[in-house]
């Protein structure tokens, strides 16, 4: 049912897609860079100890200019499939931003940290696994709406606008995670009014079987 209701969407959204993503959207993405939700992705680099960090599927850029504020030494970089919010991250951060979608595009093993955020709700199960499996950086940084159990499909219909909604699926993380050869650090529930789509968590991983940095997962808890 989940397959059949992605690929419903997918066929009739492409329009509603481009439209979203056109310039006056993406500069207002952009100016959700101090949104109260975003700032655990610094706690998260900070976590994590990392120089380099590459977000797949960025937008107009409003982590990295978070990021790019919060902490100049950083080495930024990411990668967005749409046009319009891809050529405003670049233009506004003075970055080459990549075009291209998971599971295809993933940083190098040259980069500390992936942060994704809100994007694997946009993905299939299959590729999410195949992303956590050949992600080749030593931390990782999730800000995506979990499923306790089951994977949980929400579907709007219709959005207030009238345009076509989204799909979200909310992905069993912690399983996945541990599944794909991952370690959970840290988790951050974040409260309903905080974050723009549905409720989501902040989950910091690594490859490190043992932290430097104590571990606490859920409220921070697993």
């Amino acid at each position: 049912m989940i397959t059949t209701a992605i690929e419903r969407w997918a066929e009739k959204a492409s329009d509603w897609f481009d439209q979203y993503h056109q310039a006056p959207e993406a500069q207002r993405d952009w100016e959700t860079w101090q949104a109260p939700y975003r700032q655990g992705v610094i706690a998260g680099v900070d976590l994590l100890r990392g120089t380099s960090v590459f977000e797949v599927g960025c937008g107009a850029g409003p982590n990295l200019r978070l990021l790019q504020q919060a902490r100049p030494h950083l080495q930024l970089g990411g990668s967005e499939p749409a046009t319009h919010p891809r050529l405003w991250a670049s233009e506004h951060l003075g970055l080459s931003i990549r075009s291209g979608t998971l599971p295809a595009t993933l940083p190098g093993a040259e980069w500390d940290v992936m942060l994704s955020c809100y994007v694997m709700a946009y993905t299939n199960k299959e590729d999410v696994q195949s992303v956590l499996e050949r992600c080749p950086t030593r931390g990782l940084i999730l800000m995506e709406p979990e499923a306790a159990k089951a994977p949980d499909f929400i579907h709007d219909d219709q959005a207030q606008d009238g345009k076509w909604g989204h799909p979200h699926t909310h992905w069993n993380y912690r399983e996945m995670l541990r599944d794909t050869g991952w370690h959970l650090w840290w988790v951050w529930p974040l409260p309903w009014q905080n974050c723009a789509m549905a409720p989501t968590s902040i989950l910091i991983a690594t490859r490190e079987e043992t932290p430097n940095h104590g571990r606490n997962t859920g409220n921070g808890s697993a």
